[in-house]
């Protein structure tokens, strides 16, 4: 038996080294010169069954060790394809972009070698464009919180409530109404000043028609409502604009007190 099977083994080398497998063919001069060699010796049937037998388990250990090493090897390719692929489902989610053909990864491709490096690319494509698009986010947010915090009076950064978590939507969509909440905090930031302005110059002619300290009055308001510390922002808070207003209108009453008093005094003087 391990006789026949020596032959078939010797038999059978020609044949795999025609059909193109040239690393199992390349074994054929071997095999040839351990046959002449075995004939030399004189091996014995049984020594010969033997050396085939240990031939055939030496060579299914190392194809074993081979499919299982490529079998080890394919797992690993699937595992970093799949999360290759639910890392991009989830950022073309967020971004949006769920449904775009431009950020599938090819089903179709040959090899697991050229999805996970199509999967590769598109990962990185997608990590760039989620970060591109979450400073824009971060910029507008900012901005809101900046013009949020003036209008409410308090410095910016106080804010302790919590945030909305924006992190798993970065759409055009969300971000278009960030936008739109900006321009629109923006046009009440512009009314505000532009209130304002009007209340500082209504005070500063009235404080110089009565003779009054305009700094100081506008100071006792807010420090940073006249051109003497421009290092202080302008105010434009509810709280300002309330005190502006009865500043106006205590100044509006005192001028019209002091006018009654002109008037009565030249009556008085007349008669």
């Amino acid at each position: 038996m391990g006789e026949l099977a020596a032959e078939l083994l010797y038999n059978m080398a020609p044949l795999a080294l025609s059909g193109g497998g040239a690393e199992v063919g390349s074994c054929a001069p071997l095999l040839a010169e351990l046959r002449q060699l075995w004939g030399e010796i004189g091996k014995s049937r049984e020594e010969r069954e033997r050396m085939v037998h240990e031939l055939e388990a030496e060579c299914t250990r190392v194809y074993r060790r081979k499919v299982d090493e490529a079998t080890g090897e394919r797992a690993l390719l699937h595992q970093s394809l799949a999360a290759s692929e639910a890392e991009i489902a989830a950022l073309t989610a967020a971004l949006g972009a769920e449904n775009s053909t431009q950020f599938k990864v090819n089903k179709w491709t040959v090899s697991l070698n050229e999805r996970v490096s199509s999967a590769t690319a598109l990962l990185e494509e997608l990590r760039a464009m989620r970060a591109e698009r979450s400073k824009q986010f971060s910029d507008i947010r900012s901005e809101i919180e900046k013009i949020s915090a003036e209008i409410a009076g308090r410095s910016h950064g106080q804010d302790t409530s919590p945030r909305a978590g924006d992190g798993h939507d970065l759409t055009i969509r969300r971000l278009g109404e960030y936008r739109a909440r900006l321009s629109t905090l923006q046009k009440e930031k512009s009314d505000r000043l532009h209130k304002v302005l009007e209340h500082v110059t209504e005070v500063h002619s009235l404080c110089d028609v009565l003779g009054e300290d305009f700094i100081a009055i506008v100071n006792e308001v807010h420090p940073g409502l006249h051109e003497a510390d421009p290092g202080k922002p302008t105010s434009i808070s509810d709280t300002t604009l309330t005190r502006l207003s009865q500043v106006v209108a205590m100044l509006t009453s005192e001028k019209a007190k002091r006018a009654a008093m002109v008037h009565s005094t030249c009556q008085h003087t007349l008669n």
